[in-house]
């Protein structure tokens, strides 16, 4: 049985020298070299290989980040949660808000699904539609994707408009 410390040359079978940590060494005859693909290229391969940068669904995300970083910055103050935009500059951005609506503002039932309330709601709904967007997009097509998405939404503002009448966020 060969020395635990001893390299190949010497039959041992260990690595190379024992005075370099395992981890700075070069990979032996018999190891696999370490993967060479960045984190995102990790992220996109496991969570939404089907993803494009002509996908529906990466340009929705865009667009929700970039409402979000807006609601931010338009506010005069950020309080509540994590990162949590002010009411009342969500109201302006086109929340859900029905006395706005009964006022004529139906934009209002679309405005929403681009808004949220929090970081931690734009942190949910991005790793959702990363899960199952691009698949789905990639298995239905980009038309369709884009109709259910926007049916859902509308829809989603307008059953809550006749459930409650809070102002709100999202779908």
């Amino acid at each position: 049985i060969g020395d635990f410390n001893s390299d190949d040359s010497e039959g041992g079978g260990g690595m190379g020298n024992p005075n370099i940590p395992l981890l700075f060494q070069q990979p032996s005859s018999g190891m696999k070299p370490p993967r060479e693909e960045s984190f995102f290229d990790f992220l996109k391969y496991v969570c939404c290989p089907s993803m494009t940068l002509r996908s529906f669904i990466f340009w929705v995300i865009i667009v929700q980040v970039l409402f979000f970083i807006l609601s931010l910055a338009l506010s005069p103050k950020i309080s509540g949660e994590f990162l949590q935009p002010d009411i009342k500059t969500l109201v302006n951005l086109g929340a859900r808000y029905d006395y706005a609506i009964m006022q004529g503002q139906v934009f209002r039932f679309l405005t929403p699904i681009l808004l949220h309330a929090h970081f931690m709601h734009l942190a949910s709904n991005t790793i959702s539609q990363l899960i199952f967007g691009p698949s789905l997009e990639a298995t239905i097509g980009t038309k369709k994707i884009m109709i259910i998405y926007l049916i859902s939404g509308i829809g989603g503002n307008l059953f809550s408009s006749f459930i409650d009448d809070i102002i709100s966020v999202g779908a």
